[in-house]
């Protein structure tokens, strides 16, 4: 049984049809059906039966499934890590994020790679979301943190977590008794349709938080008349503390903003606020032992306290 017929036995599998399968996978549905053919002949079974839902795979066949699953992500696995470099000193790894949020894993990983491969070569960047995604898939970056959604099907990720978006005054402008508190929440809730005619501090529109704050303003129905575009979230918060402004921002867990006692600071309410999910994205393709290392490492280093789950896009 070779590598190619564990793949074709395994696209049969997911396709429960040999046609189906054979399109899939570029071949005629004769040539396929041989294949099958000869691992049955072989270990003397019978792979798959018919059923009026399509082909679906029997107790001997499924243990051969498994086997090449295994086997094939093994071999895809030997390939990565050799075309890689064989030497701590040849693997390299290109790290990017959107802007602002390198501190959720930067610092803490890379002490920890390091001591996994002394001789690694590593290089960091921030991107706009578009940029990163393109540069996965060209191979500039091999790992980026970004936010959800993942437009392209050939990027997966894993979901490291969700962090507030809220609403930030200055403690004396009259909008800030606005608000009201609800039971369990650290911060009061506030209408953000009250402040249209607020001044608000807004992110440029090529940054990656703009598109969710931008969201929040649209399902508001408005876009404040009067701003000031500044990227740092640390400025957004004191800028807020001494002057008029009004900030939509991040919460980020790894970052102090909240506790500034000349702020007020609100959740905005469910109606217009949407979820701000960052992952770890990588192209969909075998990646090297370095590598899923160092995806590992953010993983278990990022600063959410939420519950981790894998999702593909």
């Amino acid at each position: 049984m070779t590598l190619t017929m564990m793949k074709y036995l395994i696209t049969v599998a997911e396709e429960r049809s040999i046609s189906k399968a054979a399109a899939r996978l570029f071949i005629s549905q004769p040539s396929l059906s041989h294949a099958i053919a000869q691992i049955e002949q072989e270990y003397e079974c019978k792979c798959f039966e018919r059923t009026p839902g399509g082909l679906v795979i029997t107790k001997k066949g499924q243990i051969i499934l498994d086997y090449s699953r295994s086997i094939l992500e093994m071999y895809q696995q030997m390939d990565a890590d050799l075309r890689s470099g064989t030497d701590n000193n040849e693997k390299k790894i290109s790290i990017a994020t959107i802007t602002n949020h390198g501190n959720y894993f930067f610092p803490q990983t890379i002490y920890h790679i390091k001591q996994l491969y002394p001789d690694i070569s590593i290089s960091f960047t921030e991107e706009s979301k578009y940029d990163l995604e393109n540069g996965l898939l060209d191979g500039t970056y091999d790992i980026a943190v970004m936010r959800l959604p993942v437009k392209r099907q050939d990027l997966i990720f894993t979901v490291l977590g969700s962090e507030p978006i809220i609403l930030m005054m200055n403690r004396n402008n009259p909008m800030a008794d606005k608000g009201y508190h609800v039971e369990g929440y650290e911060y009061p809730f506030i209408d953000i349709r009250l402040l249209k005619d607020e001044t608000f501090l807004v992110f440029p529109h090529n940054d990656t938080v703009a598109y969710a704050v931008n969201s929040i303003y649209a399902n508001a129905g408005f876009f404040p008349k009067n701003f000031l575009e500044v990227r740092s979230l640390e400025v957004h918060e004191q800028l807020v503390a001494h002057s008029n402004y009004v900030s939509i921002t991040p919460k980020p867990t790894w970052n102090p903003i909240g506790n500034n006692p000349n702020v007020a600071y609100f959740n905005i309410e469910d109606t217009y606020s949407l979820p701000y999910t960052l992952a770890v994205v990588t192209a969909n393709k075998p990646q090297p032992r370095h590598i899923q290392d160092y995806i590992n490492l953010i993983i278990r280093f990022n600063s959410f306290a939420t519950d981790k789950n894998i999702s593909h896009s």
